[in-house]
């Protein structure tokens, strides 16, 4: 009988870079997401300013991309920025941080279309494609794509 490992926590994945929490971690929540999701899905992608943000969210990216997820990265933003540019924009986000935790922690944290946290069953649907590694494969021609965008300027017209 399979059973799935507990990955996501009370908020998201949590883990010491480089040691439980690595590139090859993100890059398999990164397809196992984009799977869940499945082709021509879009996903919102954000960092905070933490030292690994960028090679956590790099793998994540790539794994998106090889399902056939677009990805809209809108870099280093607070998570209420990225839920609601997720709202309006996106069918999931993928937030890079680890809030209050020390700096050599780092976290993944997806949201809903609706900008808010999974639901605990969507999480555990995710954790168990990445522990079968039933992964979609895009085809050469069918691999996402990444747009940049600012999430920050409507962000704050909207709280004006």
């Amino acid at each position: 009988m399979f059973t799935v490992r507990k990955l996501f926590g009370t908020n998201g994945i949590r883990g010491i870079v480089n040691e439980t929490l690595t590139p090859e971690l993100a890059l398999g929540i990164g397809r196992a997401l984009g799977t869940y999701l499945g082709p021509d899905s879009v996903v919102a992608l954000g960092r905070d300013t933490r030292l690994s943000g960028d090679m956590l969210s790099s793998a994540a990216a790539s794994g998106l991309l090889s399902t056939g997820v677009d990805v809209v990265d809108v870099g280093i933003v607070p998570t209420p920025t990225l839920q609601h540019f997720v709202r309006d924009n996106a069918h999931a986000g993928l937030m890079i941080t680890a809030s209050h935790n020390p700096r050599e922690y780092n976290g993944l944290k997806v949201i809903a279309d609706d900008g808010t946290e999974l639901d605990h069953s969507e999480e555990e649907k995710i954790e168990r494609i990445y522990f079968s590694k039933s992964y979609r494969c895009a085809s050469w021609d069918s691999c996402g794509v990444v747009d940049r965008k600012d999430a920050i300027t409507p962000y704050i017209q909207s709280i004006l």
